[in-house]
């Protein structure tokens, strides 16, 4: 009797777990436990898209009125990688001195991409013409004070005009940034500084980056040839330049008597007959 009372068991729990199984997939059609395979969003992708969409509404040129520690900013147009944009700036190194050179302000010069609510800017350790570990002493402390995250606002004035808001966030353990910036920066046509090394064109590389338009150049007299090229202005704009230099420079150059002009690598020069 034990045994038919064992097999009568069995064949419960066989029904029910033939029961069971033909539940399941029943459930899963109704949709209830499944979730759907490959159709989540790509984090990724959103957020290129968010710092695409708000670089495109700050990038430009901004100058401070004078009082803090940005000078100029240029959050350029010219790509770093897919998320980041090429940014220059002048800041103030907070140096105090008693004898010249004094070196109150440096050029800063790295990437920078942006949320809709907070911009990052990160300096480059090593700028263009710097060996890594040589970076003088004014650059570095523009780039320790200016690197960081900032909450920005960015406010249209008119059709042309606008204003940039920034507030430095606190930084990792919660220290706050020594940057002073009060009020807003104004948009501006273009920002540049002065050429400061003689072997490296600051102007024409910073002023391109502002997708600034070129201006077509006349043709040059006969005897000239053509030689374009931004500068930059007392009040810090970049200018287009169509300048022309003559192909023999000793044709308008006068020498003393005793002597007559030679012309190596296009400088002339008055030297002893």
């Amino acid at each position: 009797m034990g045994e038919t009372m064992n097999k009568a068991r069995t064949m419960k729990l066989r029904r029910l777990f033939m029961a069971l199984a033909l539940a399941t997939p029943l459930a899963a059609g109704a949709g209830c436990a499944v979730e759907p395979q490959g159709d989540e969003p790509d984090e990724a992708v959103v957020d290129e898209a968010e710092l695409s969409a708000a670089g495109r509404t700050i990038q430009g040129s901004y100058e401070e009125n004078g009082l803090g520690d940005i000078r100029g900013l240029v959050l350029s147009t010219e790509r770093a990688s897919s998320s980041k944009n090429r940014f220059f700036a002048v800041v103030r190194t907070g140096i105090v001195c008693v004898m010249a050179p004094c070196p109150t302000e440096a050029r800063v010069s790295g990437t920078w991409s942006a949320t809709k609510t907070v911009l990052t800017l990160t300096p480059t350790s090593c700028p263009p013409g710097v060996h890594c570990g040589q970076q003088p002493f004014p650059e570095k402390a523009a780039s320790d004070k200016l690197r960081g995250k900032y909450l920005y606002d960015f406010v249209k004035l008119g059709q042309f005009g606008a204003k940039l808001h920034l507030e430095p966030k606190p930084q990792a353990g919660g220290v706050i940034s020594s940057i002073y910036i009060p009020g807003s920066l104004a948009k501006v046509s273009s920002y540049c500084t002065a050429n400061t090394d003689g072997n490296v064109d600051n102007v024409s590389a910073d002023c391109r980056v502002q997708g600034l338009p070129e201006p077509m150049c006349a043709q040059p007299a006969a005897g000239f040839i053509p030689l374009p090229k931004w500068t930059c202005s007392g009040q810090s704009r970049c200018e287009f330049s169509c300048s022309q230099l003559t192909r023999n420079p000793c044709a308008v150059t006068l020498c003393i008597a005793g002597t007559h002009c030679i012309a190596p690598n296009d400088v002339p020069a008055c030297v002893p007959d």
